[in-house]
């Protein structure tokens, strides 16, 4: 969802290997629609 700050993501489980400065990309299909650098896990 969005915030002030930008967008934060959140996962109904545990996601192993997520660590700041790992890109974040969001598709719809195959279109890219939308993305960011992670800043923390």
């Amino acid at each position: 969802y969005n915030d002030e700050r930008g967008i934060r993501v959140k996962f109904y489980e545990d996601a192993k290997g997520i660590a700041p400065g790992q890109s974040a990309v969001f598709y719809e299909g195959d279109d890219v629609i939308g993305g960011g650098i992670i800043q923390r896990s």
